[in-house]
């Protein structure tokens, strides 16, 4: 009988131990464990260190070394077993560690010399998301190391380094859930919805199209406020003083006038892995009322955790309500070559609408004399009478009001007996009123322009 010979591959915790074990019960003394990285008490203690779990790399040429150990020590159940079972093998070298070599061919041939010359027929890789493999690894390893590992096992299965070994990846195909459990409690490739909170409800069959799903908006959105002249759209000082955060209630909705913008995040979180990507745009029903969704956000990459950010824009020439869990957006799924490196921006771990956030990479193209002029623009506020609640019509009515008292106090001023007194009270009060009209007329600019 020819010998069969697999292997598991994955991330730590990705439950390859569970299903050896499973396997070696179910085929009981016809298969045998080929384990690369078993080892011994001290070696164990060695790489379990905190130096070694913090400098990785350091970790390679001792795998390497035990990979050839345990190889010898297990030739003997290789010879009488008709099954071998690989716990890893040369793919975790190079998806832990060098991930550039399934491109790099130089680099792939030097590696491999170092391998044993024993290879799988059929290697199989266990996708978990990293999150859930992080809580079942006893050394928590790092996340991030963790992600981009995961990515490199995805990929392994597209690369021409590669493309003469047989490597299949096994993961849970379940399109979407909507419970109240943690979005990381789900594994495998595939789109995931969490519904946050107990406020709304996802309805499968109302919300899931052919190529898109809608969202609701939840019932906390900020509007940005007019008490400052400008923005520095490059400052790293918090942005919060600039927006005033409101709630939206089904009793008076929330009414979005023409041109103003409302921030607001989807009651849906949603994360997109492997080689899945979307698209945030308006529902067309929406649209022909003049309401817009994004700015410019449409964007949803592979490897973001989070709601969606959404900036509902009032084009039309006359008030929306607007009411939460409305609706309002839908994303459209497109299928892509799995990405390299999982997108982990500012904003890809949102529970709730994040407030903008200049980091360093925003201002990297500058100087750092560039840097201190830009830093120069501190935002000032407005006056009382440039504030955004100091509408036109108000505007004018002060203009009137104080036009008419001075105008009063001109009148007055003629009925006094000193002459002096007369024209002095009467040249302030006209020049006082002229300066006052000019004032009003300089404010109106701003004024005038919608909130």
């Amino acid at each position: 009988m020819k010998k069969i010979i697999i292997a598991l591959e994955g991330i730590d915790g990705a439950g390859k131990s569970t299903i050896i074990n499973f396997l070696v019960n179910i085929l009981k003394s016809d298969v045998a464990v080929y384990a690369r990285t078993r080892k011994s008490g001290l070696i164990d203690k060695v790489v379990s260190c905190k130096f070694m779990r913090k400098h990785y790399m350091f970790q390679v040429p001792i795998y390497i070394f035990l990979s050839h150990i345990n190889l010898f020590r297990s030739r003997f159940d290789l010879k009488k077993n008709n099954i071998l079972i690989m716990d890893r093998c040369f793919l975790s070298n190079i998806c832990y560690f060098f991930p550039k070599s399934l491109n790099d061919q130089k680099l792939f041939k030097i590696l491999m010399f170092f391998e044993p010359k024993f290879l799988p027929q059929k290697i199989f890789v266990l996708d978990v998301a990293p999150s859930i493999a992080q809580k079942r690894d006893i050394f928590k390893k790092d996340l991030e190391w963790l992600v981009n590992t995961r990515t490199a096992y995805l990929n392994s299965q597209y690369s021409k380094n590669l493309s003469h070994y047989d490597i299949e990846v096994l993961s849970e195909k379940d399109l979407l859930i909507s419970s109240e459990k943690q979005l990381e409690s789900k594994d495998g490739d595939g789109i995931y919805i969490y519904i946050q909170g107990n406020k709304g409800t996802f309805n499968k069959e109302l919300q899931i199209g052919n190529d898109s799903i809608d969202l609701q908006i939840g019932d906390e959105a900020y509007i940005m406020n007019s008490d400052y002249k400008y923005i520095n759209t490059l400052s790293e000082e918090s942005f919060e003083k600039f927006f005033e955060k409101v709630s939206l209630s089904l009793e008076k909705g929330y009414d979005l006038k023409p041109g103003e913008i409302l921030f607001v995040s989807t009651l849906e979180r949603i994360q997109l892995i492997g080689d899945l990507t979307g698209r945030v745009t308006g529902r067309s029903v929406f649209a022909r009322m003049g309401l817009a969704v994004h700015c410019t956000q449409d964007k949803f990459s592979s490897g973001i955790n989070s709601v969606v950010g959404l900036q509902l824009i009032n084009h039309s020439n006359n008030v929306l309500k607007i009411f939460p869990y409305q609706k309002l957006a839908q994303m459209i799924i497109h299928k892509t070559s799995p990405m390299e490196v999982p997108y982990t921006g500012s904003f890809s771990r949102e529970s709730s609408f994040t407030l903008p956030l200049v980091t360093p990479k925003d201002l990297s193209q500058y100087s750092e004399r560039d840097k201190s002029l830009i830093a120069q623009h501190v935002p000032k506020k407005k006056n009382m009478f440039q504030r955004k609640k100091r509408t036109p019509e108000l505007n004018s009515l002060f203009q009137g009001i104080i036009s008419v008292l001075l105008s009063l106090g001109i009148t007055l001023a003629a009925f006094s007996n000193n002459i002096v007194f007369t024209i002095f009270s009467d040249i302030f009060l006209t020049i006082l009123l002229i300066i006052v009209n000019l004032y009003f007329y300089y404010i109106s600019k701003d004024s005038d322009k919608p909130t």
